[in-house]
């Protein structure tokens, strides 16, 4: 009997462990690989606290550590977009908010029975019956509550007015751990200390711990808007940068329309003089020139067509070779800037893979429209990159400055429903997406 309510109860303990984590972070894995992991992490206490009751004669110690480890493994585990630190925080919160109900509803199932809390634990069945009852139903109805409260919280902006409730929150952890030495210094000089009084302690150092963890919680989403602040004037520039470079080549390509028929009429005068070698050289400068301004690509779409020779004019220079295969894309509704955020942030990246490398530097680049929806494929020649988790670690010395052109791809593909993939073999770093145009008809 003892086992198969130790059993019981564990299996509580580590479902509410799991629901308090759910609150504040999402999971890693989704569906059954999900619910196997976790019951895989309840045998593993299981067995952690039969250990401890058999071995080391159910050291109190012992179990808070080993229950404490075994939640912080097992919550890195199976929750993503979460540190060590993290996770230890969250499971050591846990831990203190299911000590305090313990200790609640040790004090409640005595005044129930009429008596006080040693005279209560001198009982040996009863007691242990109605305390077991309370706690759980406590642990389980508080961690379902505040569940529910955190995600809802977390679907709207926290509007915080003045700085007096962030002052608080900052004195609170202070605050308790003073009330906790005045208890403290009572204990050790022999002083008489209530229950009441080591209830208000707790709760102190719980709300204490969740100031803590909402304070973080303001810095992380600081960070996050510092981040888009920085992708966003990334784009910006990348803008600004894609507007000169179109009106380069729209000039340029204006000087050469204009030049056109005086070429003409210069390579008819020398045929008619019948010099032919000037007029042979005469027309290799010509190409030679028109290669420098380059005009490999015509998809019918006008923003996409200055993009693609502007940046295959770029590479050119930078002794890339490239090639394009496309077929008509007038029919693309995507909206511009997006497309060209999503396009030069691949096309540049593909062109400074090529940069590092010596020899056999290759761009080629297929975009098509069909079957409703629009593929891209870019390869490029590169050095060995790693990816993990559909991530590419920046080895650049200013990460705050680097880092958010894969970002800036991801958010434009999720935007539109788009799927990608990305790998690297033999040489060559490949990036590939598909976007459904009929939801964006």
């Amino acid at each position: 009997m003892e086992y198969l309510l130790s059993a019981l109860y564990t299996v509580i303990d580590a479902a509410c462990v799991l629901i308090f984590l759910d609150a504040f972070t999402s999971r890693l894995f989704i569906g059954f690989k999900y619910y196997l992991m976790a019951a895989v992490y309840t045998l593993s206490l299981y067995i952690v606290i039969l250990l401890n009751m058999e071995v080391f004669g159910y050291s109190t110690t012992l179990k808070m550590i080993l229950t404490i480890l075994c939640g912080t493994v097992f919550g890195c585990i199976l929750y993503a977009n979460v540190s060590l630190g993290q996770v230890l925080f969250l499971v050591v919160l846990e831990y203190l908010l299911t000590y305090l109900l313990s200790f609640m509803s040790l004090y409640i199932s005595a005044i129930i029975c009429g008596v006080s809390i040693p005279v209560f634990r001198q009982e040996e069945v009863t007691p242990f019956v109605i305390s077991s009852i309370i706690y759980y139903f406590l642990q389980v109805m508080f961690v379902l509550a505040l569940n529910k409260i955190i995600r809802s919280k977390g679907k709207r902006e926290i509007n915080i007015k003045g700085n007096a409730i962030k002052i608080i929150l900052y004195l609170l952890f202070p605050s308790a751990s003073f009330f906790m030495l005045l208890i403290l210094l009572r204990i050790t000089s022999r002083q008489g200390l209530s229950e009441g009084a080591i209830i208000v302690c707790c709760w102190m150092i719980f709300m204490a711990n969740a100031a803590i963890l909402y304070l973080l919680d303001q810095v992380k989403r600081e960070e996050q808007n510092r981040e888009k602040l920085l992708a966003l004037n990334q784009q910006l520039q990348m803008q600004r940068k894609n507007m000169e470079e179109t009106c380069n080549l729209y000039s340029t390509q204006r000087k050469q329309v204009h030049d056109f028929r005086a070429h003409l009429d210069m390579i008819k005068q020398l045929l008619d003089d019948q010099q032919f070698v000037a007029a042979e050289s005469y027309l290799d400068s010509i190409l030679k020139q028109q290669s420098e301004r380059i005009f490999l690509v015509n998809c019918h779409h006008a923003v996409l067509n200055a993009l693609f020779n502007s940046k295959a004019s770029e590479a050119i220079r930078q002794n890339i070779d490239v090639h394009f295969e496309v077929n008509d894309l007038s029919g693309l509704t995507i909206d511009a800037i997006d497309l060209t955020v999503l396009l030069s942030n691949l096309i540049d990246n593909a062109i400074e893979g090529c940069k590092k490398c010596a020899q056999n530097r290759s761009i080629q680049i297929q975009a098509n429209m069909k079957a409703g929806q629009f593929s891209f494929i870019i390869r490029n020649t590169a050095l060995p990159v790693k990816i993990i988790n559909n991530e590419i670690p920046s080895t650049k010395s200013s990460l705050h400055l680097h880092g958010f052109g894969l970002s800036n791809i991801k958010a434009i593909l999720n935007k539109y429903c788009g799927e990608y993939a990305m790998l690297y073999k033999d040489g060559y770093f490949q990036f590939i997406f598909e976007i459904p145009l009929n939801l964006h008809s």
